[in-house]
């Protein structure tokens, strides 16, 4: 790699972690929203184990139910091991567990199964 190259490449990674950082901040100035949709609280619970917080905060900071829509499509897209075909075999899998451990551990403390413990750790 040239030298121009290099320096490219790291502007760019610069720039990107500038573009990161300042989008983290924004986010969290802005607090959960009031009257978030049952549609998004739902996602939000049910993808609680494996959403960061960074992308949890990006959640919260945006502004209208298309953006988090987009964002939901991404979330999983992004998770996806072979975008190329139909189906998200990745999300398939985890509502999969997700069911599994509604009915395995839930009604404990009047927890869904996910929220316990146990189905934490499944």
């Amino acid at each position: 790699m040239t030298k121009n190259k290099k320096i490219t490449v790291l502007c760019v990674l610069f720039l990107s972690l500038l573009i990161i950082n300042a989008s983290l901040i924004q986010a969290k100035k802005n607090k959960k929203p009031k009257n978030l949709k049952a549609v998004y609280k739902k996602f939000l619970n049910e993808a609680g184990p494996i959403i960061t917080p960074v992308e949890k905060n990006i959640f919260y900071a945006l502004k209208n139910d298309k953006e988090r829509s987009e964002f939901i499509d991404l979330f999983w897209g992004q998770r996806d091991p072979t975008p190329l075909t139909k189906e998200n075999e990745f999300k398939q899998s985890y509502y999969e567990r997700l069911r599994f451990v509604n009915q395995r551990f839930g009604g404990e403390e009047s927890k869904p199964g996910w929220a316990t413990e146990r189905g934490k750790y499944y």
